[in-house]
């Protein structure tokens, strides 16, 4: 978690380098790691649902609710050896605070209360309908091959995403 003082006594000390007088705003991120390569498809099906989920919830939550961020956002990155699930919101910097108090909370409540359900099968149709434009051009289809090529050589096999998406469960997800 960034921790700013808006001192200059103390900036670039315990700040990282950021200096309140000269910015306005900060990206608050809070990471998490995953295995990478290492997941399970189940694993990764999960954490790519969870990943556009989490981004709607985001949006409602820090944009239209509270007026936080203008565009904070969830986001999975699956490489070889390590994997990495960020969410995060660019914010004014008096905000820091209040929205990394903002961003736990909405970690927590999935965490212990699972998606909500109605959100759920909005994020499910979403996905589903998404790969429906999977072919739509040569550069989709670049893109689609280079997906295969990956999970044929961290999975060993050629995943079904269709199949996948439709048999997730709020469970799945927590």
């Amino acid at each position: 978690a960034l921790k700013l003082d808006d001192s200059l006594s103390n900036a670039g000390t315990e700040s990282s380098g950021l200096f309140p007088l000269l910015a306005t705003e900060a990206h608050v991120v809070l990471g998490y790691r995953t295995p990478g390569s290492a997941l399970s498809l189940d694993d990764f099906i999960a954490l790519s649902f969870l990943e556009h989920y989490l981004s709607g919830v985001l949006y409602n939550k820090l944009r239209v609710e509270r007026a936080l961020s203008y565009s904070p956002s969830a986001a999975f990155y699956d490489i070889d050896h390590v994997g990495f699930f960020d969410v995060g919101a660019s914010v004014v910097i008096d905000k820091v605070d209040v929205t990394l108090a903002a961003l736990r909370s909405i970690i927590s409540d999935v965490i212990e209360e699972g998606p909500a359900l109605d959100r759920f099968e909005i994020v499910k149709q979403g996905l589903l309908l998404g790969l429906t434009g999977t072919y739509e051009s040569p550069d989709s289809i670049a893109d689609l091959y280079a997906a295969w090529a990956y999970s044929i050589k961290t999975q060993n096999e050629l995943p079904d995403y269709e199949t996948e998406y439709r048999s997730i469960t709020p469970e799945k997800v927590r």
